[in-house]
């Protein structure tokens, strides 16, 4: 298995927790599509890290399990750990998108303790070697958020989150989910459909704010 911090200057310190839960090899990118292409040929997970996530012990254990409880259901090809803040809340940063239509498969992960997923955002994941073969790694101008929607966007090839797969996030949340969601709206990777829900709750939020606003004044 190989390890790909997102961000190499702080890809130290998860590095060491890698280490003490895992043998893998631990390999500094500061480009994850470059580091993709030396697994391409490896048939095996890469562990996908954004660098200011730091996986607890018994992190990848618990992701490595979950295809095994999963069952003879459609492979899944991404598998992504829970991201707590510092205080042990999730993460707002951090948190998937879950898979909204396809509800066999979404029951199924409800009944097995984990969530069905529709995009991941960065934190920390397992990327199977068939979806790296398939998909390639992110394309220019992407994020992890927007890769895993482009290569779970079919219902057989599902995302899971694994609840018992815990990372802690330090820092606080940023500001760009607003931007990532409407990048939802011109990518290629979702459906009309979920493109038109997505819009709807977006202009739902926006009216809050509004709302909130004018109540401030």
């Amino acid at each position: 298995m190989r390890v790909h911090p997102r961000r190499p200057e702080l890809g130290e310190a998860v590095a060491e927790a890698v280490r003490a839960q895992s043998p893998a090899t631990v390999v500094l990118v500061e480009d994850l599509a470059d580091g993709l292409e030396a697994d391409a040929a490896t048939p095996t997970w890469t562990w996908v890290l954004d660098g200011l996530t730091v996986p607890q012990p018994g992190a990848l254990d618990a992701l490595l399990q979950a295809p095994a409880r999963w069952g003879e259901r459609p492979a899944p090809i991404v598998l992504a750990s829970q991201v707590l803040d510092s205080e042990g809340a999730l993460h707002p940063d951090a948190l998937p998108n879950h898979e909204v239509f396809e509800k066999e498969l979404t029951v199924a992960a409800c009944g097995l303790g984990m969530i069905h997923v529709r995009a991941v955002r960065p934190g920390s994941m397992l990327v199977a070697p068939e979806a790296i073969e398939r998909f390639g790694g992110p394309r220019p101008g992407e994020d992890e958020f927007t890769w895993t929607a482009r290569m779970l966007r079919r219902w057989d090839d599902p995302g899971l989150l694994v609840p018992a797969s815990v990372a802690v996030r330090q820092v606080g949340p940023g500001r760009q989910e607003r931007r990532r969601r409407l990048r939802m709206l011109t990518g290629e990777s979702w459906s009309p459909t979920e493109k038109l829900w997505e819009a709807f709750q977006l202009g739902g939020d926006v009216l809050t704010d509004v709302r909130a606003r004018a109540r401030a004044d």
